[in-house]
């Protein structure tokens, strides 16, 4: 598989998954060894390893908290093995609120062993996560301003 191949299966894994279809054959995508670091301070910030922790701690985690959602493939850079992908994430939570209401774009970089993903170090909007996600909410300092 090309890079483009690798980076739009990835896509599609993820957007079945948010569409709560099966997806078909994960393995051909993911090394079983699949590490999944998500960057910044939010309840689903950390590091999954394997495959099966990945499925069924982080994405069963954030899909009680998403009502739906999708990713769109905007860019795909790099050459080699590891490759970043230019993405927009669309989510809205159970709560109502959106995530990338801005529609702005998101990194994930993703590392290929022997054409799948082996390691994925996703950078998404920490604040975003926290008030669509998980309803958190912000109050500036006394004396300060907006």
């Amino acid at each position: 598989m090309t890079r483009n191949d690798i980076a739009a299966s990835l896509v599609d894994c993820c957007n079945a998954w948010l569409a709560n279809e099966a997806i078909v054959s994960p393995r051909t995508v993911f090394d079983d060894d699949l590490v999944l670091k998500v960057l910044g301070r939010t309840p689903l910030s950390g590091e999954y390893r394997g495959l099966n922790e990945v499925q069924d701690v982080f994405l069963s985690t954030l899909k009680s908290r998403v009502r739906n959602g999708s990713l769109k493939l905007l860019e795909v850079i790099g050459k080699g093995p590891s490759i970043a992908l230019i993405v927009e994430i669309a989510l809205q939570g159970v709560n109502g609120r959106v995530y990338n209401a801005q529609r702005d774009c998101d990194v994930a970089i993703c590392d290929i062993r022997d054409g799948k993903i082996r390691e994925i170090r996703l950078h998404p909007d920490t604040k975003e996560i926290q008030t669509a996600i998980f309803s958190a909410t912000y109050t500036l300092p006394r004396g300060d301003k907006a």
